[in-house]
């Protein structure tokens, strides 16, 4: 048999103890190597190929360990290359899902901002028109308003009250308020009556005048809110505190002892009895009823 090592072969030589192969032996050529591997990277120098010849008895086994740790290491270089693979594929993995969650949260802000957007543009457009239908309705008012203020003006004016133009509130109350203190004067310079007889007129005018005193005086002691109430009360519009003043005081008077103009027409009736005295002679004295100063 072609090839058979008679050393290694456990079989009994065959012919009588003869070694009818030795020929055979003689003539076999070496052994090829059966794996040729490559140096790994960490092994400096260059290693040549292993020529394995034909293996003997005394170191078989050895060189099989050898074979096992290449293989071994063989196979931990390509467990950790599939390691490094997966561990990239797991990253890309990652950031794509990254990505997918940001793109997914931009997604829902921009419709959540589109949607809150809506509700706000609702919500001014619904306050724009409620303020500026409430403007509009105040304006009528206002231009109503001022229609009345011209008819009145123009009722006055026919009346024979004229209101010169640029004149302030403070200054058509001075003015009222002289024209009254005047009227009033002339009224206390006609009161004259002789001793015994002194009128009921003059008598009215002094406690007219003291009531006006009086009332000038509790009013300028209120504060703002208290004159408005009373304006309230009596259908006054409220305007200046003076003004205001004066008007109550006015008005007040005017429930107490009635107007000027009434008690003008008593002491015209009253006029003709107190000339005839003072024409009989039958006294020269005489009581002047004066003015009592305001002290608003």
């Amino acid at each position: 048999m072609a090839g058979h090592i008679g050393w290694e072969c456990p079989n009994p030589p065959h012919g009588g103890g003869v070694n009818n192969y030795s020929g055979a032996v003689a003539n076999t050529q070496p052994v090829q190597p059966l794996l040729t591997l490559s140096a790994p990277p960490g092994v400096g120098g260059q290693v040549q190929p292993t020529q394995y010849q034909a293996s003997r008895s005394n170191n078989y086994y050895p060189r099989m360990g050898e074979r096992v740790e290449k293989i071994e290491t063989i196979v931990g270089r390509l467990d950790a290359r599939d390691r490094q693979r997966q561990e990239r594929e797991e990253q890309a993995n990652r950031k794509r899902e990254e990505e997918e969650n940001r793109e997914i949260r931009e997604k829902e802000c921009k419709e959540l901002e589109e949607t809150i957007g809506a509700q706000m543009e609702a919500k001014l457009k619904s306050m724009y028109e409620v303020y500026f239908g409430k403007r509009k309705e105040e304006d009528g008012e206002i231009d109503k308003l001022k229609k009345q203020m011209e008819q009145q003006q123009a009722a006055s004016t026919s009346q024979g009250k004229i209101v010169m133009q640029g004149e302030t509130d403070r200054e058509i109350a001075r003015r009222q308020l002289e024209d009254l203190r005047r009227r009033e004067g002339d009224l206390l310079r006609t009161c004259k009556a002789t001793p015994g007889r002194i009128s009921s007129n003059a008598k009215e005018v002094n406690d007219r005048y003291q009531f006006i005193k009086e009332q000038r005086k509790e009013l300028g002691k209120k504060n703002k809110a208290q004159p408005m109430e009373i304006c309230e009360k009596m259908g006054i519009t409220y305007k200046k505190i003076d003004v205001t003043v004066e008007e109550i005081v006015e008005r007040r008077v005017i429930d107490v002892f009635g107007s000027f103009d009434s008690a003008r027409m008593r002491m015209a009736r009253e006029k003709p009895d107190q000339e005839k005295v003072e024409g009989d002679g039958t006294s020269d004295d005489f009581v002047e009823v004066h003015e009592v100063q305001s002290d608003y």
